[in-house]
This record gives C-alpha cells, sequence and structure tokens, in this order.
C-alpha cells in the first residue's frame, strides 16, 4: 500500500455515469477517508474490491443505480462510522458481518433498495442511526438479539416484517431508543411492554396487532410524543383473536369484526393516565374497521384528570374500534351502528 496525495473525494450531483466496479480503489486504498459519489448515474455492482480501503470512514453511494449485493467483508472496514446507501437496486442479505468486529458504524442507510432476509445487527454495538424502508427485510428483532444501548433511530417500515416483536424489545434490546418506525409491515401479536421515557416518535401503524395497548405504555403519555398504532387489529376488549398465521393468510381482507369471538364490557377502554378527550376529529375509512362511511370524528387522547388543552392532548393515533366508538359522532344523515 503506497501513501496518496487524496484523502476525500466529494463528486455529490455531477452526472458521474459507467460501472461502478469498473473503478481503481487500490490507487486510493491507503489514504482516503470519505468518499461521496452520491446522486448520479453509476451502475453495476458494488464489488469485492471496495473492502480495500484502510482508513475510510464514510461513504456517500445513495441515489445511483447500483445493483447486486453487497460484499462481504464490509464489515472489516474497522474505521466507517457512516455508510448511506439508499435509493439504489441493491439486493440478497445483509453480510452478517456489515459491523465487524472492531467497527464504529454510526449511521447505516440502506432504504429503497431490494435487500430481503434476515438481518442480524448484533455486532452494531455502536450503531445510533439506522433507515431500511422500503426494502423486503423479514425479520430484524428477534429474541436472543445482543443489545444494541446506543441506537437512537430505527426505521423499518414498508418492509415484510411478519413475526410478533419480542415482548422486552424495549427493556433489554433498545434501552435507548428515541425514534421507532416500523409502519406498513405484517407485525403479529402483542405490542411489547413498555419501560422507557426516552421515546419520541413510536409508529407501529397498519400492521397486525392484536390485543389491548399494554398498560405500560402509559409511561409515554406525555405531550409532544407521537405514538401512531391505527389500523392493526387492536382493541380493548375483544377477546380470543384469531392467530397471527390466519390473520397473515387473510392478507388484510378481514375487519376487526372477524378477528375477536367476544368483547369484554369490564374491560378498560384506555392504558391508565389516558382519557377520551371533548375535542373531536376526522378519522379515516380503513378496510379493516367495522365501519365504512366517511363522516365519522371521533374524541382525541388526552391525560386523564387534566383539563382540555394544549398541555394534556396527545398525539396518539388509534382507530375509533378499539375504545368501542365512544363519544364518536356522526355527520348529518350518517347513522352510527354496530358499537361493537
Amino acid at each position: 500500500c503506497e501513501p496518496g496525495l487524496v484523502w476525500e473525494i466529494d463528486l455529490d450531483s455531477c452526472n458521474l455515469a459507467g460501472d461502478f466496479s469498473s473503478m481503481d480503489h487500490n490507487a486510493f486504498a491507503c489514504e482516503l477517508s470519505g468518499l461521496r459519489l452520491s446522486n448520479n448515474n453509476l451502475r453495476g455492482p458494488i464489488g469485492q474490491g471496495f473492502t480495500v480501503y484502510r482508513k475510510l470512514s464514510w461513504i456517500d453511494l445513495q441515489g445511483n443505480y447500483l445493483s447486486g449485493t453487497l460484499p462481504r467483508g464490509i464489515g472489516k472496514m474497522s474505521s466507517l462510522w457512516l455508510l448511506f446507501l439508499s435509493g439504489n437496486s441493491l439486493e440478497g442479505t445483509v453480510p452478517p458481518d456489515i459491523c465487524g468486529n472492531n467497527t464504529q458504524l454510526f449511521s447505516l442507510a440502506l432504504d429503497h433498495n431490494k435487500f430481503s432476509g434476515r438481518l442480524d445487527l448484533s455486532a452494531c454495538t455502536k450503531l445510533s442511526y439506522f433507515v431500511a424502508k422500503a426494502n423486503n427485510f423479514s425479520e430484524v428483532f428477534h429474541a436472543g438479539n445482543a443489545a444494541l444501548p446506543g441506537l437512537r433511530a430505527v426505521f423499518l417500515e414498508e418492509n415484510g416484517l411478519h413475526r410478533p416483536l419480542p415482548f422486552d424489545i424495549f427493556i433489554n434490546y433498545l434501552p435507548n431508543l428515541e425514534q421507532l418506525a416500523l409502519h406498513k409491515n405484517r407485525l403479529t401479536g402483542t405490542l411489547p411492554v413498555m419501560s422507557m421515557y426516552s421515546l419520541k416518535i413510536v409508529v407501529l401503524a397498519d400492521n397486525y396487532f392484536v390485543g389491548p395497548v399494554p398498560e405500560s405504555w402509559a409511561i409515554m403519555a406525555r405531550p409532544g410524543l407521537l405514538v401512531a398504532v391505527e389500523f392493526n387489529y387492536l382493541s380493548c376488549c375483544g377477546t380470543n383473536p384469531l392467530s397471527p398465521e390466519k390473520l397473515l393468510m387473510a392478507n388484510g381482507t378481514l375487519r376487526i369484526d372477524d378477528v375477536y369471538d367476544g368483547v369484554d364490557y369490564s374491560a378498560p377502554l384506555l392504558p391508565p393516565s389516558l382519557e377520551l378527550s371533548d375535542e373531536l376529529e376526522p378519522v379515516l375509512a380503513h378496510p379493516r374497521q367495522s365501519y365504512k362511511a366517511k363522516g365519522m370524528r371521533c374524541p382525541k387522547l388526552k391525560l386523564a384528570g387534566q383539563q382540555e388543552g394544549p398541555l394534556s392532548t396527545l398525539d396518539w393515533y388509534m382507530d375509533p374500534s378499539y375504545y368501542m366508538f365512544v363519544k364518536c359522532e356522526c355527520e348529518k344523515g350518517l347513522q352510527l351502528v354496530n358499537l361493537t
């Protein structure tokens, strides 16, 4: 390896075109610390030769037409702390050594590609920001995962995630998480236990969750926190829901009425510290719900026992069928029926 005079290459949006794998990486392997070739017209695979860099700390190749799989050994680039590959056509599974043994990887962006399969982040102990929206991952968080105490933000919406979340995901795996987006997947089971006050955004909408919101979620009941759990099969009072297998097999065609075999009218409508506000807002009709007509207005959620207003109103989004349409109203000419 011969020392070079080039430490960084920054050619963002320069109309570069050609096969990326034809780039001579050995010419810059010793000293290059940063490589930005984003928003160009580069094509082809990244190539195995890409892993020769010794001091490369940040890579930005997003917004190109790169294809193929990630090269194995990319985790051996121990100085790498930022890797942006968003908006390409990369595919296959992500190598299990993506973070390597001595990685400093802090920020990883794989969104809008064609990655698939199970993703293992167990070795990514320094990872803080992870975005992999719009891929085909089937599983990321599962029992047996190592804790990722550094992870602050996870964006995995619009994938194929289809297993229950570990019930202690917020306790043992992601203890310092601040933002979590897992909407538009096929996640099943009940919502996990909540144990943290650090969360600022939790978006689990448009999945296949069943059952009530756990009482432990009351820890997040404060203005300014976004909680979105609408377009699921959650219910305060439904009994004996269908199995995850049957829900997935139905592929979203079931209405919530078909998911439970009865109603427990003695169950609480909402978790502790929450109550229905007198302020109503329009709600969207959704195929999974037991109502179809537009024009329904339902209450926002607020902190229990406090006066109406911005200091008590919560940014929680929940299907009105969850609390059996209590306090909901219809616009003129419509009638609310089938309350359960």
